[in-house]
């Protein structure tokens, strides 16, 4: 029996076969309890650098690190399409990347930075907080559509429930990654 076979089988004396995450509904639950949202998943578990994209090797490390332990091949051939070699967040959550990429082009395209939008559309100190309904009245003045304003605020959260706040600083990372990506 080899090391991996070893390990495999240690693994599966402390988790039952029904408690092992190894298919995609049990990886994108176990994300959505662990990080909130697959945008969260994706920002702080899957590509914590903040890359945009991971190749197979990154992606089979980083979903093992949130607590994957199904086939790798199986999980990366259910989100990419054939003859790609990379894996973005659209793949794992096409309508929460839309509704992030979206805010973001409407900020980049009015703000250049952070500090201007909470002063001037929140208006608030920077180092001050929002709740929901500050986001929803800032995304009416931004011309964000209502509907995708709750998605929006729970894609942002750094951490799953933990506060039913955001923070500049929350939105800091994805504000550099896309103005990158521009």
């Amino acid at each position: 029996m080899t090391k991996r076979e070893q390990f495999a089988k240690q693994l599966q004396l402390y988790l039952p076969p029904g408690q092992r995450v190894d298919n995609v509904e049990k990886f994108i639950s176990l994300c959505t309890r662990k990080y909130g949202s697959m945008v969260s998943a994706w920002r702080f578990g899957l590509d914590p650098e903040g890359n945009g994209r991971l190749n197979f090797n990154e992606f089979c490390d980083s979903v093992r690190r949130v607590g994957y332990m199904g086939s790798l091949r199986d999980l990366w051939d259910e989100f990419v399409p054939e003859g790609r070699n990379l894996i973005t967040l659209k793949e794992l959550d096409p309508d929460g990347a839309e509704a992030v990429t979206r805010f973001f082009e409407i900020l980049h395209e009015r703000y250049k930075d952070l500090a201007t939008l909470w002063l001037e559309v929140f208006k608030r100190d920077p180092y001050a907080s929002i709740k929901i309904s500050d986001l929803r009245e800032a995304c009416k003045v931004l011309g964000f559509p209502d509907e995708r304003v709750e998605k929006l605020f729970v894609s942002l959260q750094p951490t799953s429930g933990e506060r039913e706040i955001l923070f500049l600083w929350d939105l800091e990372g994805v504000f550099v990654t896309t103005r990158k990506l521009r």
